[in-house]
């Protein structure tokens, strides 16, 4: 006869419930346990996020985010820089002949949110073992876009999540177990991801677990998914594939070391270019 339980993990209990929602709500509501403290600054920020009519609860809402995580730090004397979030600033506003734009400081757009991947798996999780977060200033998420915190996050300074956009820090493994199985998988387990200043994620592009570092002014592509590294100054397409290089804006960014308010007074990228061309010719041997 097979032996199928030889396969058992002696680890894992699986028995019947008769009221799901009785049961979740009793772990849910245990407040002794990081991750679920953790989890439910998610959720709540997430429905502050679905309910912004204006720019300034747009605003606000990344404000009582940073508030919430500040908190917690605090609770469980977490180091200071476990969750950094600089929401501060006053809105910029960039006037020209032909109209007016308002950059404002980090904040999510309506619908925009942070969610724990399968967070009840982790119920041992000590507060350390908790993803860290960081976001820079005048970063922002765009309408409906998520950012999956199976893994510690670092998004740097002016990035830009458009709509629909998903940074994905997740993994269910299609070689191991059926379906079934694998959405029993513990998900906070995976490596972090690096956004570095001035990166765009474009409209409803999903970055995979495999994408750790999105470089520099880079750009990837709408509707794409990548699941590997992206360098400095560059543009990708569907499965990171290279589509560009952009050596004009690194001579301008590392040479130049523009500030955000420079960067925003500048129109004519071309003048930029032609005196990167110059300055390749005069410098770079071939």
């Amino acid at each position: 006869m097979l032996d199928i339980k030889k396969f058992y993990d002696s680890s894992i209990n699986v028995t019947s419930v008769s009221k799901i929602d009785k049961e979740i709500g009793k772990y849910r509501a245990n407040k002794t346990q990081p991750i679920i403290e953790f989890n439910s600054i998610l959720i709540n920020t997430r429905k502050k996020s679905q309910s912004s009519n204006s720019i300034y609860d747009e605003i606000s809402t990344m404000q009582f985010f940073k508030k919430e995580l500040k908190t917690l730090s605090q609770q469980y004397k977490l180091s200071s820089n476990h969750f950094q979030i600089d929401s501060d600033g006053d809105p910029l506003l960039i006037q020209n002949e032909t109209g007016e734009h308002y950059i404002s400081p980090t904040h999510f757009e309506k619908g925009a949110y942070f969610s724990s991947p399968h967070f009840d798996h982790e119920l041992n999780f000590s507060s350390e073992r908790i993803p860290k977060i960081h976001i820079g200033k005048f970063t922002r998420f765009g309408q409906g876009s998520a950012v999956n915190v199976g893994a510690d996050i670092y998004i740097g300074d002016c990035v830009w999540l458009a709509p629909g956009s998903t940074l994905l820090r997740q993994e269910h493994n299609a070689y191991g177990q059926p379906s079934i199985g694998s959405r029993t998988m513990a998900m906070t387990t995976q490596p972090p991801i690096h956004i570095a200043d001035y990166a765009w994620i474009g409209r409803d592009a999903i970055v995979g677990w495999g994408a750790r570092y999105i470089g520099k002014c880079s750009i990837v592509g709408a509707r794409s998914f990548i699941n590997k590294w992206v360098g400095d100054y560059s543009i990708v397409g569907d499965h990171s594939k290279i589509l560009g290089y952009l050596p004009y804006k690194a001579y301008f960014m590392e040479y130049y070391s523009p500030s955000l308010k420079d960067v925003l007074q500048i129109s004519d990228w071309e003048k930029i270019f032609e005196e990167w061309k110059n300055y390749y010719s005069k410098n770079i041997k071939t």
